[in-house]
């Protein structure tokens, strides 16, 4: 059995689609520190956050963006970009979820090519936290709300009043992306003729 998060990946290779892929972690919560947090690795996206670090920077919005893992960056980012933190390896999950707990809002940058969501989303609604994303088929996905998901295509797309602002986030998550029924997709794959 092949399965896939990616749904265009699905379609073109006749494989199963699956959301079930997150385990919610506790989380303790916290009046958040920031307002926007980003955290990724490989170059595909690299010119994308840039651009979008010197926005919010521009307009006032207080950032944690961190790229880990590239050495080949570490100068390039140290000394031309401002608001993106460079880290040698990547951090373990547990502290990306201190990350997550003490920010506003969630950014979420698919890699070109890719439709699927990214991490991102899942941990967005498992923590009630706003989500800016480059994903157009949210709209389309579980647990979409316009009042605490935005989607942008270009700088002047994103509101960063939006981004700043305070308010209760709660998407009802009702642990539909569990490994459990992951479990139960696979079983029911099985049995069924």
């Amino acid at each position: 059995l092949c399965m896939t998060y990616d749904p265009k990946d699905a379609q073109n290779y006749s494989l199963h689609h699956t959301m079930a892929i997150y385990s919610k972690y506790p989380i303790k919560e916290k009046t958040p520190s920031y307002d926007i947090y980003f955290s990724f690795t490989g170059l595909s996206r690299l010119e994308t956050v840039c651009s979008l670090s010197e926005y919010f920077l521009y307009n006032q919005v207080n950032t944690n963006i961190i790229i880990a893992g590239e050495p080949s960056l570490e100068e390039y980012i140290n000394t031309h970009t401002q608001g993106i933190h460079f880290l040698k390896s990547r951090k373990p999950y547990s502290e990306i979820i201190e990350d997550i707990s003490n920010t506003n809002c969630l950014l979420e940058i698919l890699q070109e090519g890719h439709c699927g969501s990214t991490l991102r989303y899942y941990e967005a609604i498992c923590y009630n936290k706003k989500l800016l994303t480059n994903n157009k088929n949210i709209v389309n996905l579980p647990f979409y709300n316009p009042a605490y998901m935005k989607v942008f295509e270009n700088l002047s797309d994103i509101d960063c009043e939006w981004i700043r602002k305070r308010e209760p986030v709660y998407y009802g998550y009702d642990n539909r992306f569990s490994p459990n029924q992951l479990l139960n997709e696979i079983e029911d794959l099985q049995t069924s003729p």
